[in-house]
């Protein structure tokens, strides 16, 4: 016997409690166990007097006693393997989840508490918030999945307790200046920084009510106020953003949008950029190298440390907005000088998420994003997570090597690799460029130099 339903489950208890009361079938009198006896076997016997009616009765109420005893006895082991074993099967059950975002990723909690099985312990407090989030998602993890992730607190020493935002005190202008029916929400970032992925959780979850109220339930996203991208462009400086509309904007403006501007350790960043550069160009290979590349490149081996004013490798980037090209003097620089247009010399309002609270705090980033702007979003249970790569489309790389939920928590949840991987070279001229204060400001860490 393998799996009990709840109804045989509460059967089998009843009678496990009949045998057990006083008044039950084990302590009626000789009479009544005859009687009891030939009623469940559909037998009459009519009282003789003849010594072989009375031989008879006797051999029934033997059968009758025995009968009853042995039924109880099954039921009473029957019972205490239930309360031994019997949660663990009921628990064993297939969830899905992921309204609104297509076929699902779906696992089967498997029995995770077995006897005498050292592989399959209870789950580890420090797993519990972990596990909490992926079935809220609706994704119920196996065994494998679980031992992939990160702890909780592997991710807390790497990000810290909360999320961190900058530019929170900029919301309430920006909600005193527009208007709720001309408000709108758009991503921006550099490129592999998470854009895809804070405008999947505002669309699927972000509502400013005022719009909603005018446009009606079947409405779009974009008249709900949520948009791709501002009208700038997602990936264009901010100082363009009175220079330059992304196509389908031609009627919007410029200063109704608040940008969700999405950033990304420096270091995983630099690496994700190694693998698919988009419009970035930059020399990925030295002497001495035989051409082989050498990512991220960020200064040339000519005798001298980055310290020492060692050759830095610049990074020409092509923005749709012209056809030139705008040079910064390495990759570090780039993630220095594009955001800088934001958190340091912007004027406007606008918000800076990282993209790994994006990954391990959904439901708490896109509220905070989304009461910015004014708008709600639905209860913790009820949230759309994004269990799915939120990157879509041929410019995005193979399908096969994007990344779903329970590989992000692996990617950005372990601790980052000595050097993050890099050459030494590369490792003292990232240490060298990269803004300290940015990196302050967003609770990013270096990683180890061993």
């Amino acid at each position: 016997m393998t799996s009990w339903g709840g109804g045989s489950y509460r059967g089998v208890v009843k009678s496990h409690h009949l045998c057990r009361r006083g008044d039950s079938a084990t302590s009626v009198q000789p009479s009544e166990e005859v009687a009891a006896a030939t009623t469940m076997r559909g037998i009459s016997v009519a009282a003789r007097p003849s010594s072989s009616s009375s031989s008879n009765a006797v051999t029934m109420m033997i059968i009758a006693l025995a009968s009853v005893l042995s039924f109880c006895l099954v039921n009473i082991l029957l019972v205490a393997r239930l309360e031994k074993d019997g949660p663990h099967y009921r628990d064993d059950v297939t969830h899905d989840g992921g309204a609104g975002l297509g076929a699902p990723m779906t696992y089967r909690r498997r029995q995770v508490a077995r006897k005498n099985d050292t592989t399959h312990d209870d789950v580890d407090d420090d797993e519990d918030p972990i596990l909490a989030h992926f079935r809220r998602a609706g994704l119920d993890l196996d065994y494998a999945s679980r031992e992939r992730l990160p702890t909780w607190s592997d991710i807390e020493s790497q990000y810290g307790t909360d999320v961190v935002v900058l530019g929170m005190e900029t919301c309430k202008y920006f909600r005193n200046i527009v208007p709720p029916l001309d408000r709108m929400i758009g991503s921006a970032g550099m490129f592999n920084s998470g854009t895809n992925l804070v405008t999947r959780l505002m669309k699927e979850n972000c509502v400013i009510p005022e719009r909603y109220k005018k446009y009606g339930p079947k409405a779009t996203k974009e008249q709900y106020g949520i948009r791709w991208q501002c009208p700038w462009g997602k990936h264009t400086p901010a100082q363009f953003r009175h220079d330059h509309l992304a196509p389908k904007n031609e009627n919007q403006t410029a200063d109704n949008c608040l940008p969700i501007v999405t950033i990304r350790n420096p270091f995983t960043w630099m690496s994700s950029m190694c693998r698919i550069p988009y419009s970035a160009m930059w020399e990925r290979s030295d002497a001495g190298t035989n051409g082989k590349g050498v990512c991220p490149h960020l200064a040339y081996a000519d005798g001298r440390p980055p310290t020492e004013g060692g050759t830095m490798a610049p990074v020409s980037l092509v923005y749709k907005f012209s056809g030139h090209a705008i040079t910064y003097d390495s990759l570090a620089h780039l993630w220095n000088e594009w955001y800088a247009g934001y958190w340091r010399d912007a004027n406007f309002p606008y918000l800076m998420v990282r993209l790994e609270d994006l990954v391990f705090r959904q439901y708490e980033t896109t509220r905070i994003v989304c009461d910015c702007a004014g708008g709600t979003v639905p209860s913790k249970d009820d949230f759309r997570y994004i269990v799915h790569s939120a990157k879509t489309g041929p410019a995005h790389g193979k399908v096969s090597e994007r990344t779903n939920m329970i590989d992000a928590w692996v990617k950005y949840g372990k601790p980052m690799a000595p050097k993050a991987g890099f050459s030494e070279l590369d490792y003292e001229a990232a240490v060298e460029y990269l803004s300290r204060e940015l990196m302050e400001k967003m609770g990013y860490k270096y990683p180890l130099p061993e």
